[in-house]
């Protein structure tokens, strides 16, 4: 935007348009301490309530912006390779033995939700978390509806580069790396639409 001289400026000025009353933290401040190495990328959580990250001993750290005090959490869960934000209070943890998990921080539990055969190579959530898609080194797309446990299966014969969902999580659109588009419905295998 016009006026603007950093993206630093241009970010601030997005956020807090967005979320009116949201403390901005300043570039060169780091509040969120820790002692142990962390293990992958830190998440916030969506109403922007907790940052949140694994450290490689397997403990849950959160960063409560409103409290403005770190919290931690144990994980029953050994060898983790990734994971990701599911909802206000759980998060989705994948581990070196295909196994996803989802680890509820306020009960401090831990169920298995799915095992695949293959590498994970990326997991996503669907826009009002009632799907979670995994995408399998040999391409594989499993599909799995976190409300009834029921899960689809899918394999198209070719890398997958992206999954969106639609906003009523009625479609899954998936790019592939040749450039075409495929649109099926998340409640069956039906193909929608193709486009090339």
């Amino acid at each position: 935007p016009h006026g603007y001289r950093s993206e630093f400026q241009i970010m601030k000025a997005l956020l807090t348009s967005h979320y009116p009353g949201l403390p901005i933290i300043p570039i060169n401040t780091i509040p969120f301490s820790h002692k142990n190495e962390i293990k992958n990328k830190p998440v916030i959580t969506r109403k922007l309530q907790y940052l949140i990250t694994i450290t490689k001993n397997s403990t849950l750290l959160m960063w409560d912006f409103k409290d403005q005090i770190e919290k931690a959490h144990s994980i029953p869960i050994q060898n983790i390779s990734d994971y990701l934000l599911l909802n206000y209070k759980s998060i989705l943890i994948i581990s070196t033995d295909k196994t996803i998990n989802a680890f509820n921080w306020q009960e401090n539990k831990s169920d298995a939700l799915l095992e695949v055969n293959k590498k994970i190579l990326s997991i996503g959530i669907t826009a009002k978390d009632t799907y979670l898609y995994v995408v399998e080194e040999d391409n594989t797309l499993t599909l799995l509806n976190l409300k009834n446990n029921s899960k689809k299966v899918l394999n198209f014969g070719k890398k997958i580069n992206c999954i969106a969902s639609s906003y009523q999580e009625n479609y899954l659109a998936i790019g592939f790396n040749d450039g075409s588009i495929k649109i099926v419905m998340s409640s069956s295998s039906d193909e929608f639409l193709e486009m090339k």
